[in-house]
């Protein structure tokens, strides 16, 4: 799914874009892709939901329930695609191409340390789920999941803020390490 969002992405950008819209046009193919993605899992996954009764239940969730949760990660995932992808667009179209490059670069780099903690959402909320299930406590779990990340993320910003030569000599290419004395 993830690889049929990226390409729907860059074909809705490159669309609007074409059509002269410029970066509001890639803006708006980024925000298209999302709304368009979740629709294609949704009637991959219509098979799954098993509605009951005249109010409907959707696996043990009331229909108005899922409804309100389905709104606030649809509205999630797409603030989250935009914050994520706006600067480089933006960018793109205000500086010259050498200085956008040089702060793709960058964005990279922090999405890098921004995605490092991944693995630890992954880990942790079927963990969560099951002692919410159970009715246990979840406010550890969620402590230590929360602390974790914050650590994580703080340290490899810590990092690549005191040291800049570990971030573009570990990060990049070598033809791009030039720039690490440019971007001090």
């Amino acid at each position: 799914v993830l690889t049929l969002a990226s390409i729907v992405k860059l074909l809705f950008g490159c669309l609007l874009v074409y059509v002269g819209l410029k970066a509001v046009g890639a803006l708006t193919g980024i925000l298209l892709a999302v709304v368009t993605i979740i629709g294609f899992v949704l009637v991959l996954m219509r098979k799954e939901v098993q509605w009951v009764g005249k109010e409907g239940i959707v696996n043990g969730m009331g229909i108005s329930e899922q409804n309100k949760y389905f709104w606030q990660v649809l509205v999630v995932a797409g603030a989250t695609t935009l914050i994520q992808n706006v600067d480089l667009v933006l960018v793109k179209h205000v500086f010259p191409p050498l200085e956008a490059g040089v702060y793709a670069q960058a964005g990279t780099i922090a999405r890098m340390v921004n995605h490092v903690t991944g693995p630890i959402v992954m880990v942790m909320f079927p963990k969560v789920v099951y002692q919410s299930i159970q009715g246990q406590s979840v406010r550890a779990t969620l402590g230590k999941a929360i602390s974790l990340s914050v650590l994580v993320t703080v340290g490899a910003t810590v990092v690549c803020s005191v040291m800049p030569q570990v971030r573009w000599r570990y990060f990049l290419v070598p033809h791009t390490r030039i720039f690490s004395r440019w971007c001090r």
